[in-house]
């Protein structure tokens, strides 16, 4: 549930309209998009590692908490940066947070394909897959009219109001990693 509701907030919508709002150019927009493709090369490395060395939950958590963790800084952004690095500040912390995010593909898919019984995963999965999408959808009407409440109130205020919104989502995001400390860790 509080991965479904990280990524909700931390996509669609608000990412657009904070990009607008950091002063993001336009050819930024193509860069934003790029960014996750670029940053899945981390998972060779991963991958590399984990085969090398094995500590696949410590990986797993550092790297999870972590990359959740950084939506503070995006939303600190703004109000950290002088405003001509708004928007590299922002493309630099959003290019770490997928570069750590794509870390963990590796260690989850092997994780889960221990941990949860062949015979039961598809619909394991499914199930999961089901509540999540409840969680998005309500998390992301809310979010709609969070963000058109704030547009009225002016530019300043719809980037506190997003800051906050990536704060909460970093919260939420770094809870769903750590319901995973009490989880055995995967078999080496």
């Amino acid at each position: 549930f509080f991965g479904a509701a990280w990524l909700s907030l931390v996509s669609g919508a608000a990412l657009t309209r904070y990009a607008q709002l950091v002063h993001l150019p336009p050819f930024g927009f193509g860069l934003l998009a790029a960014l996750g493709f670029a940053a899945a090369l981390a998972q060779v490395a991963s991958s590399y590692f984990l085969e090398r060395f094995g500590h696949h939950k410590t990986l797993f958590l550092v790297a999870g908490v972590t990359h959740r963790g950084m939506w503070i800084g995006i939303a600190l952004v703004p109000w950290v940066f002088p405003q001509a690095w708004w928007w590299p500040g922002f493309l630099f912390l959003k290019f770490a947070i997928e570069s750590i995010n794509n870390l963990n593909g590796p260690v989850w898919y092997t994780w889960m394909a221990d941990l949860v019984p062949r015979r039961i995963r598809g619909r394991f999965f499914s199930r999961r897959n089901q509540a999540g999408l409840v969680v998005q959808l309500t998390t992301t009407l809310l979010l709609g009219g969070v963000l058109d409440w704030a547009m009225v109130r002016g530019d300043t205020f719809l980037l506190k109001t997003i800051s906050l919104v990536f704060t909460v989502a970093a919260i939420c995001g770094m809870i769903d990693f750590l319901f995973f400390v009490k989880v055995p860790p995967p078999v080496a």
